[in-house]
């Protein structure tokens, strides 16, 4: 019968922790790698003003996401600029925006999917049509109802 004990050399136990070590170092580097270099673009990518190509021939929607997660939907169309749509707040995790309208009208939510982010342009998928929305250098207006 075999005993159950086991004298570790010296060189054994030297191997064990140094297989350990080796172990943990490259799990370590295979994560930052990963969340360096392929993990997606976090929420920041999203701040700034969109405007949306929808489609709408003789108006422009637009879409302001601040950093601080407000976000403010205005238009121009018929001859007026900046008009205010409504105004709430944004979340975005994974490949989803929200936006929570805090309009007394419109207390609701809708959900954005991501198809593609670039630095200059967003594809998305919304109501089930698919959209692009392109970075513009409008400024909201300031009027925002309370």
């Amino acid at each position: 019968m075999l005993s159950c004990r086991h004298a570790w050399s010296r060189k054994q136990k030297s191997l064990i922790v140094a297989g350990a070590v080796v172990a943990l170092a490259a799990s370590g580097t295979l994560i930052y790698v990963f969340e360096r270099y392929y993990r997606g673009p976090s929420d920041r990518a999203l701040v700034g003003t969109w405007q949306l190509e929808d489609g709408c021939v003789d108006c422009t929607h637009l879409i302001t996401l601040e950093p601080i997660h407000n976000v403010i939907g205005f238009s121009d169309g018929l001859g007026h600029e900046n008009l205010l749509d409504y105004h709430g707040r944004w979340y975005a995790g994974g490949e989803l925006l929200v936006i929570h309208y805090d309009n007394s009208e419109e207390a609701q939510s809708i959900v954005i999917r991501i198809i593609d982010i670039a630095p200059d342009t967003i594809r998305v998928r919304w109501n089930g049509r698919e959209m692009r929305l392109t970075r513009s250098r409008r400024a909201p207006p300031r009027e925002i109802f309370l």
